[in-house]
C-alpha cells in the first residue's frame, strides 16, 4: 500500500523563553512576524499614498511554475509578496537550549539561566537559531494567516499573544517580583513587549506601525 503523501510544509520557528513557556502553557495562540519587504509609500499606478496595500491573503497561481504563491494582495487584486505562512503549515520551535551527551536542557525551562551559564552535565548554552530539528520539542499547527498594520490588532489578539501573563526580563524600574511595569491592558503589555524585541529594527517599532503576518496556530500532537 502506498504511503499517504505529507501534504503539510514544514519550517522552523523562533521563539523566545518566556513564549516558549506560554505556548507550553495554552497561554499563546497567535504571533506576529514583520512583514518583508513591507509595502512601498509613494506615487501609486493611478492614483492613491501606497503603490499597494495588502488586504488580503490568498494562493496566487500566475506569478510562478508548479505550486501557486501565498502571498498578499491589494484591494485591486495586484499580487504584492509572498508570506512564509500558510494555514497548514507544520512550524517546529527553535528555543535557546543547552546540549548534552545524548541530551538537551530548554532554558525556558529555567528562567534563571542566562546564555553564558552552564548546566551541569552540558555544554553552554545555544542561541534558538542554532537548534536542530531533531531538539525541537514543539510543534505547531497553523490555522489561519492574515495581514494586517500592527496597531490594527485588538485587546483580544494581545491576550492571544500571550501578553496578559508575559512579563518582561528584570530590568528597569522594580515591581513585584523584580518586573518592570508593562501596564494593566494586553493591549498596552504587548506593545512593551513587541518593542522590547523589535523596537531596535529600522521601522519594526510599535510607533512605525509596520504591516505584520498575524498567524494563528494550535499545539499539534502526532
Amino acid at each position: 500500500m502506498t504511503a499517504p503523501l505529507n501534504l503539510f510544509r514544514e519550517r522552523p520557528i523562533l521563539f523566545s523563553g518566556p513564549m516558549v513557556r506560554a505556548i507550553l502553557d495554552g497561554r499563546k495562540t497567535q504571533t506576529r512576524r514583520v512583514l518583508k519587504p513591507q509595502p512601498p509609500v509613494g506615487v501609486s499606478r493611478l492614483i492613491g499614498p501606497e503603490i499597494y496595500r495588502p488586504v488580503a491573503v490568498d494562493r496566487h497561481g500566475d506569478e510562478c511554475e508548479g505550486e501557486p504563491i501565498f502571498g498578499v494582495y491589494d484591494d485591486d487584486g495586484e499580487f504584492g509578496t509572498a508570506v512564509p505562512f500558510q494555514p497548514g503549515d507544520r512550524l517546529w520551535v527553535r528555543e535557546a537550549a543547552h546540549y548534552g551527551p545524548n541530551r538537551v536542557a530548554y532554558c525556558a525551562d529555567n528562567e534563571r539561566l542566562g546564555p553564558s551559564e552552564r548546566v551541569p552535565g552540558f555544554g553552554p548554552a545555544k542561541p534558538s537559531i542554532h537548534m536542530p530539528r531533531w531538539a525541537s520539542r514543539i510543534t505547531l499547527e497553523v490555522t489561519a494567516v492574515r495581514v494586517e498594520r500592527l496597531q490594527d490588532m485588538l485587546e483580544v489578539d494581545a491576550i492571544d499573544e500571550g501578553a496578559l501573563t508575559i512579563d518582561l526580563p528584570a530590568v528597569g524600574p522594580a515591581t513585584q517580583a523584580g518586573k518592570p511595569p508593562l501596564g494593566a491592558s494586553p493591549l498596552v503589555r504587548f506593545r512593551h513587549l513587541w518593542d522590547e524585541i523589535n523596537g531596535k529594527r529600522p521601522g519594526c517599532a510599535w510607533a512605525n506601525n509596520p504591516w505584520v503576518i498575524a498567524v494563528t496556530f494550535k499545539r499539534h500532537t502526532p
